[in-house]
């Protein structure tokens, strides 16, 4: 019947990567715009509060970037998960750390 729930099955068998994000090194003069929690609002993202992490300071792989249809998850301990926001389009600017 439609609007049924299936049987459950673990969220890392939907993902292609599931994991935490990385402790960024904070930068007035960083290379590339990190999301944190105060950004995953309302089930969007906000990207007034993003700050800057500076890559030599700090690398930041590949993996960490953000494409587009990601979906972000605050993680607010073990095991707890909050707010939820999904990646739309990313500019090239706005992944690369420039405004």
């Amino acid at each position: 019947m439609a609007g049924e729930w299936s049987d459950p099955v673990p969220l890392g068998s939907l993902c292609v990567l599931l994991n935490r994000g990385i402790a960024p090194a904070y930068s007035d003069e960083g290379d590339v715009i990190v999301l944190n929690q105060r950004c995953i609002r309302d089930g969007r993202i906000d990207w007034s509060p993003a700050r800057r992490n500076a890559r030599v300071q700090k690398s930041v792989p590949r993996d960490k970037m953000l494409q587009p249809l990601d979906i972000l998850v605050n993680s607010t301990g073990v095991g707890t998960l909050g707010r939820v926001a999904q990646v739309g389009a990313v500019r090239p600017r706005q992944q690369h750390g420039l405004q």
